[in-house]
């Protein structure tokens, strides 16, 4: 493997499971093992309004790139053009959460821990 992209979404297994519909301790060990093997990653973090993007989230996960020595995170804005997607497939776009409520960024956050933030 010549370089990993790793998203962390959300540290908490509940909220995990509620919004990705399933156990995130997999996701977890993985990282952890990823920040291990020498292989080089980044580690991106998608921003979505009042899931992704709440202070307790991005403290955890801050603390979780530190406890494994990353200094550096890309956060991902959310895609508001998301929705095109489903009509594409003859679906119906149904958000469980305000796509038009402003993203905390997490840049304070993460300075606390040492950790650079690049926005895509």
């Amino acid at each position: 493997m010549e370089y990993v992209l790793y998203d962390i979404k959300l540290i908490d297994g509940a909220a995990f499971r509620r919004y990705c519909g399933a156990d995130n301790a997999e996701i977890l060990d993985n990282y952890r093992t990823l920040t291990r093997s020498g292989v080089p990653f980044v580690t991106r973090v998608p921003l979505i309004p009042g899931v992704t993007d709440t202070t307790e989230n991005l403290t955890a996960i801050a603390k979780l790139l530190r406890e494994n020595g990353a200094d550096y995170v890309e956060t991902l804005p959310y895609n508001k053009m998301a929705g095109s997607k489903y009509a594409l497939v003859g679906r119906e776009y149904k958000p469980s959460f305000d796509g038009e409520k402003p993203i905390n960024t997490g840049e304070e956050i993460f300075a606390r821990y040492g950790i650079k933030v690049v926005k895509m």
